[in-house]
């Protein structure tokens, strides 16, 4: 199976339901990780689904404008592999739909024409891979994953709590002179506050 035939098919993705993988509670490792903004606090009780959405296609953009996906061979734009979405928060962030923020990654990745973005276990590529291993040919290899990572915190102030939601985007080089490390990562985040008591959900 060539190169080329991922790429159109990634081009032509279609997510299907995948799941949140859902880890216990932790505190953020340290990191060299670049914020994008400012803390935006919202008087709500609720994480906001499109806010996950519009901070992971900011996020995809900050990473198309640092020109770390370079190609590590002539046959066009890198191989982006948008590999997992690992959820380390709690009740704030327990319906979380991994498909809808993968697809903005997605988007804005395909778009920009800087790489060639799939997640490995849509149908269309799990259909090429069954085709590729039936003649033989193994199907070409990733050059970079992404990971994104959703993380809670939350403080008290008097009767009011407030929840603080990150977005991390890590983009880690598979091939290449820097394979296994990580060659990229930024997060956003944004503050929501409820009364002490109140339900945190979406």
């Amino acid at each position: 199976m060539t190169r080329s035939a991922v790429i159109l098919i990634a081009s032509l993705v279609s997510l299907v339901p995948l799941g949140c993988q859902t880890a216990p509670v932790s505190n953020r490792p340290p990191s060299s990780t670049n914020r994008v903004g400012e803390t935006q606090t919202l008087e709500t009780r609720k994480l906001n689904q499109r806010d996950l959405e519009d901070f992971a296609a900011e996020l995809a953009e900050g990473l198309i404008r640092s020109g770390r996906l370079v190609p590590f061979d002539d046959q066009g734009p890198p191989l982006v592999l948008v590999s997992r979405f690992i959820n380390e928060g709690s009740r704030g962030t327990m319906h979380i739909d991994r498909n809808r923020v993968f697809a903005r990654v997605l988007d804005a990745l395909n778009r920009a024409g800087v790489a060639t973005a799939y997640v490995d276990d849509d149908p269309a590529v799990e259909a090429l891979r069954r085709d590729a291993a039936a003649r033989g040919e193994p199907l070409p290899s990733p050059d970079y994953s992404v990971v994104l990572r959703l993380y809670e915190d939350r403080a008290s102030v008097g009767r009011i709590d407030q929840f603080q939601y990150i977005l991390q985007m890590q983009v880690a080089a598979l091939d290449g002179p820097r394979a296994g490390s990580m060659v990229w990562s930024e997060e956003r985040e944004v503050a929501k506050q409820a009364p002490r008591g109140g339900a945190v959900g979406l």
